[in-house]
């Protein structure tokens, strides 16, 4: 038996969106598919006045994208300190900027207009660090085509509101969302939704919030609850086996360079590195729980 159709809860959730909120038009100001891709680093997880705000402070302080690929990540960070996480959104910023660089000697991404979208994303797939609703953003905002992008903050408020499963929360593609709103609301539906998961992702116990998850399914608060006693528990400290006597340099006296090595990392010990490694800097994104293939797009 198929699952019921979502069609109905989604147009009833895009309804009582459009009471509370109303489509922001920020990312109005970019003009490239490079300054769209840098605006959602920002964006991601955060409400859109803040990461606007990021966005013209990180085009006004810093000289040009270069000196923003070169700069430390600290000091991205303080750029993005209103943001839910300034660290993670400045590695957004930093790793594809270092990697579009690396491949083309240049910032221009102009030339993925001219592709279809599966040719685009191919070329986006490319990019060390863009995460999914990256992806997807630029997809929509950029590129023209027919997605909703998801965050962490989204999957998670309509996981809550019963129009996500733990399933989909996982391979961050809800099905049904595209097919009930048209590409026509897109644009307005993905910025309301978005900010309502913002507000979640910050308070979950938002007056507007808890409104909306309570018209859409009375059930909501409960299931909100049982979200939450899970990752309480998944975030509880488990029992530590009991420690071995730690090993005396006495003992470790007959053991090869390799051997002693070893034995100090379980120690914990940080073994001795070279200063070649350490100058050196990350070439890829830090590993998530992104790898999930992202949403079919129209």
């Amino acid at each position: 038996m198929s699952p019921p159709s979502r069609v109905p809860q989604f147009t009833r959730l895009q309804q009582l969106l459009a009471k509370h909120y109303r489509p922001d038009n920020s990312s109005e100001d970019c003009e490239t598919v490079l300054e769209h891709l840098i605006f959602a680093a920002l964006l991601e997880n955060a409400p859109h006045a803040a990461a606007a705000e990021a966005f013209r402070r990180l085009r006004t302080e810093f000289f040009d994208w270069n000196e923003i690929r070169v700069s430390a990540v600290r000091d991205l960070a303080e750029i993005a300190a209103e943001l839910p996480d300034p660290g993670g959104a400045a590695l957004r910023v930093k790793l594809p900027l270092q990697s579009v660089f690396e491949s083309t000697y240049s910032f221009d991404l102009e030339g993925l207009r001219k592709l279809t979208i599966n040719q685009a994303l191919e070329q986006i797939d490319k990019i060390k660090g863009v995460t999914p609703f990256m992806r997807a953003y630029v997809v929509q905002h950029a590129l023209g085509g027919h997605t909703i992008p998801l965050d962490d903050a989204a999957l998670a408020v309509l996981f809550v509101a019963g129009l996500a499963d733990e399933k989909e929360m996982r391979t961050r593609s809800v099905a049904g969302l595209e097919r009930a709103i048209p590409k026509s609301k897109g644009l307005a539906f993905a910025a309301m939704l978005h900010d309502w998961a913002a507000a979640f992702y910050a308070d979950r116990r938002d007056s507007t919030v808890v409104t909306i998850l309570n018209d859409i399914d009375a059930t909501s608060l409960q299931r909100l609850e049982a979200w939450e006693r899970q990752i309480a528990a998944a975030a509880a400290p488990t029992e530590q086996p009991a420690e071995t006597p730690a090993t005396t340099p006495e003992s470790s006296a007959g053991m090869t360079g390799g051997e002693a090595e070893a034995t100090g990392k379980r120690r914990g010990r940080k073994p001795r590195v070279k200063p070649a490694e350490e100058a050196a800097t990350p070439n890829s994104a830090p590993q998530t729980d992104e790898s999930a293939p992202a949403a079919e797009i129209e």
